[in-house]
């Protein structure tokens, strides 16, 4: 394995990482700012907080990880990232006690928001921000915002293990291991290039070109880049990025949970097959093709490197409305190990296989791997009140998140915000079909959505 990237040095970035960077840098260039590129967490910190503890926790964050020391340089057509030394990190406090609790609680809710839409430049770093907002005594909002480019839904997993683990640490007096970490992102990012430039996937490769061929524009693809917005909703077609929080049910949270837990399907293709049954009626088509999200990280040795390592696979389901819930989830699971097993391509491979078809990928959907609720920070009360994975990219996406007493949601729709009671109504279905299913599993298809319409 090669040592870690000597600071400013030009370094490693996984081949989807490349073109997303070279498309981010030409936008900016242009003047343009593309729509959600920013990752953020906010956490409420109740509690006898130290400061200077959380400090050294994202300070040791940065040092260790080099994705946060990076920026991206276009040379000529090549991309490259740049690694810079590592110098204290810091972090924002801003005082709202001056305000009532109710009121300095919605101030620092609404400056997170102001700052996550403002877009890094991929140029220059750091690519992240750290504020810490003191609401009122004993009483902080903690937000991290950082650029798409160098952090992603895994990696957000592996900040908030190590921030509690080191603020733990340093309130302790441990002292931390100097050590860097061995692996960083671009002993990842080289062994995924390495492996696509000698061959190694091209039995992926053969893969994708097989499951996605004949792949039409019909239902869910869309030749122009309105998509699903005018194939299922009508209305406006000015397409504004909006973005909404949906919760299923608390009973019917703990009724899909609990049932995924003990049958031989897991939530994600409970959810996924729920939502192909009701994607399929409202488009009209038995196909339905979304991506997913996948970590990427099929090498062990790179499970706790941060970095965006994480690939889009595409999940192809083909929906009877003969076949009973039962047949479905097998399916999906089916097609959804087919993927997992094939998720090193970059997703710009099958990209290209389907544009070169005249379709183009519209839906995301997608369920994060870390539950939403509290961390173990010492003599501190840390639950996150609010995520933002910074998708946007394509017509509907989709993100589910597991919380203490519900499923939620996080959902992008570029389409005209007339159309986001539409969203709603097909989320609230498919809750439905998968709570009717779960009880029911020899039902059909057809039979749970004629059950569930209103």
């Amino acid at each position: 394995m090669n040592a870690p990237s000597q600071p400013g040095s030009g370094t490693q970035t996984s081949p989807y990482l490349r073109s997303m960077a070279k498309v981010a840098i030409e936008y900016d260039a242009m003047g343009g700012k593309l729509p959600y590129r920013n990752l953020s967490i906010s956490m409420m910190l109740r509690g006898a907080l130290d400061v200077s503890a959380l400090t050294i926790g994202l300070q040791e964050i940065v040092r260790r990880q080099e994705c946060f020391r990076m920026h991206f340089q276009l040379d000529g057509n090549e991309i490259l990232s740049l690694v810079e030394e590592w110098k204290e990190t810091a972090i924002e406090v801003i005082d709202l006690t001056h305000e009532p609790p109710s009121a300095s609680l919605a101030s620092a809710r609404a400056d997170t928001l102001r700052r996550r839409e403002i877009p890094f430049t991929p140029s220059a770093g750091p690519l992240y921000r750290f504020i810490l907002y003191k609401v009122e005594g004993g009483v902080y909002l903690f937000s991290a915002i950082v650029d798409h480019l160098i952090f992603d839904g895994w990696s957000l997993g592996i900040f908030l293990e190590k921030l509690s683990e080191y603020y733990n640490s340093a309130l302790a007096g441990v002292v931390l291991h100097s050590k860097d970490t061995s692996l960083q992102y671009s002993d990842a990012a080289l062994w995924s290039s390495q492996r696509l430039f000698n061959g190694e996937m091209s039995s992926d490769l053969a893969y994708w070109r097989t499951q996605l061929n004949g792949v039409t524009s019909n239902g869910i693809f869309r030749k122009s880049d309105t998509g699903l917005a005018l194939a299922a909703m009508p209305g406006e077609n000015d397409m504004v990025p909006e973005r909404r929080w949906i919760k299923f049910s608390e009973a019917g949270s703990r009724e899909i949970v609990d049932s995924s837990r003990k049958s031989n399907s897991s939530l994600f293709v409970v959810l996924l097959a729920s939502f192909a049954a009701v994607l399929a009626c409202r488009c009209d088509t038995d196909e339905v093709v979304v991506v997913t999200d996948v970590a990427n990280r099929t090498n062990p040795d790179f499970l706790g490197i941060m970095g965006k390592l994480t690939n889009g696979a595409v999940l192809r389901l083909n929906v009877r409305a003969s076949a009973t819930f039962a047949d479905l989830l097998s399916h999906a699971s089916a097609v959804t190990m087919l993927a997992l097993a094939h998720q090193e391509l970059p997703f710009e491979h099958a990209t290209e296989i389907c544009l070169n078809q005249g379709a183009a990928f519209d839906t995301v959907f997608g369920l994060q791997n870390f539950p939403v609720g509290k961390f173990p920070f010492s003599n501190v009360d840390a639950e996150i009140i609010d995520i933002d994975f910074g998708f946007g990219f394509t017509d509907l996406n989709i993100m589910f998140c597991e919380g203490e007493k519900t499923l939620g949601a996080l959902v992008y729709l570029n389409s005209a915000k007339s159309n986001f009671g539409y969203v709603e109504s097909l989320l609230k279905q498919m809750e439905l079909i998968a709570r009717a299913g779960i009880k029911s599993p020899q039902s059909t298809v057809s039979q749970l959505l004629e059950a569930t319409s209103t």
